[in-house]
C-alpha cells in the first residue's frame, strides 16, 4: 500500500505553467476508486482494519480532487469576471 502523500501527489503536480491542471483531479479520483475497490476486497476477506485504511486514503484523494476542481472553477470565474 502506498502512503496518502504518494497517492495524493504534490501541489506542483496540480499546476501546469502557473495554472491548475484539472487532469490531476482525474488522476486523484482514479486513485480513490482504486482504494475503494481494495477496501471492498479487504471487507470480503475479513480484513476490516486494512479496509478502513483504504477507505480513509480514498477519502483524502477524493477531497484533494474536489479542492483542485474548486480552485479551477474559482480561477475560471475570476478570469471571466476580469475580462
Amino acid at each position: 500500500m502506498s502512503t496518502v502523500h504518494e497517492q495524493s501527489g504534490s501541489s506542483t503536480q496540480a499546476r501546469a505553467g502557473g495554472q491548475l491542471d484539472p487532469s490531476e483531479a482525474t488522476r486523484l479520483l482514479e486513485v480513490a476508486a482504486h482504494d475503494i475497490a481494495v477496501a471492498s476486497t479487504c471487507i470480503g476477506l475479513g480484513d476490516l482494519d486494512e479496509a478502513h485504511t483504504n477507505v480513509l486514503t480514498a477519502r483524502v484523494a477524493a477531497d484533494a480532487a474536489e479542492e483542485i476542481l474548486r480552485l479551477v472553477l474559482r480561477q475560471q470565474s475570476e478570469g471571466t469576471a476580469g475580462a
